[in-house]
């Protein structure tokens, strides 16, 4: 995978289609290390996925990206954005949050790519204090 190949996954990633990213980017044999879960399967990880965003929204922000030669593993810091949409368990940082509580959290990402540019394995490490705040409506702009 290159750069551009990356850059589709963060923006399919960050669309929340979950069957799309599925189906484009990870592999059948898809496994996952998250702070909160493991996922051993493809499977597993949609039916995870769809469950940990019914009610948030994460939006990742690449901040350095280093790509091996062969294109075979990504190493990403990233600066993910979590924004809760109604109750949920599934925030970094803050267990339950409600709407409108949200956080920013500086993570790395080491992805391994299989010989088609799909993604065989991801590994999560928060790896600095979630910035916890809270969306309001009240003189945002004023």
């Amino acid at each position: 995978m290159d750069l551009t190949g990356y850059l589709r996954y963060v923006a399919a990633f960050n669309s929340q289609d979950w069957d799309l990213v599925h189906r484009e980017f990870y592999a059948e044999d898809f496994r996952a290390e998250f702070p909160i879960a493991k996922l051993a399967s493809g499977a597993e990880s949609l039916a995870w996925f769809h469950k940990a965003h019914e009610a948030l929204f994460e939006t990742l922000v690449p901040v350095e990206i280093e790509i091996a030669e062969d294109g075979r593993s990504i190493a990403a810091a990233l600066q993910v954005q979590f924004i809760a949409l109604g109750d949920t368990a599934f925030m970094p940082g803050l267990n339950p949050a409600r709407a409108g509580d949200a956080a920013n959290v500086p993570m790395t990402v080491m992805y391994e790519i299989d010989e088609h540019d799909r993604i065989t394995r991801i590994d999560v490490a928060i790896t600095g204090r979630p910035t916890i705040f809270r969306l309001t409506s009240a003189g945002a702009l004023a």
